[in-house]
């Protein structure tokens, strides 16, 4: 007895099935990924991670100074893409 293959598809059916041609947002951070973060979401980050900040009098003036010069970078280079 021989049993006859069956398929889900004829032939002129190959190809993309409607339910998966469903139209997808794209959002920045989904490319990041693929293209690398964009100069304002570095911004983004570098504003989270050095926030300005107030010495304490108590603080060494080392890491008052250390502190400051990281901030510092962080201003030029949002004041380098406001340019």
């Amino acid at each position: 007895m021989r049993e006859k293959l069956h398929s889900f598809l004829i032939h002129g059916q190959h190809g993309c099935q409607h339910s998966l041609s469903i139209a997808m947002s794209t959002y920045p951070n989904m490319l990041e990924p693929l293209i690398g973060p964009n100069a304002q979401a570095i911004l983004q980050e570098l504003e989270e991670k050095f926030p300005p900040v107030n010495p304490h009098p108590k603080e060494d003036i080392g890491a008052i100074m250390y502190k400051s010069g990281q901030r510092s970078v962080v201003e030029w280079i949002a004041k380098r893409l406001e340019e």
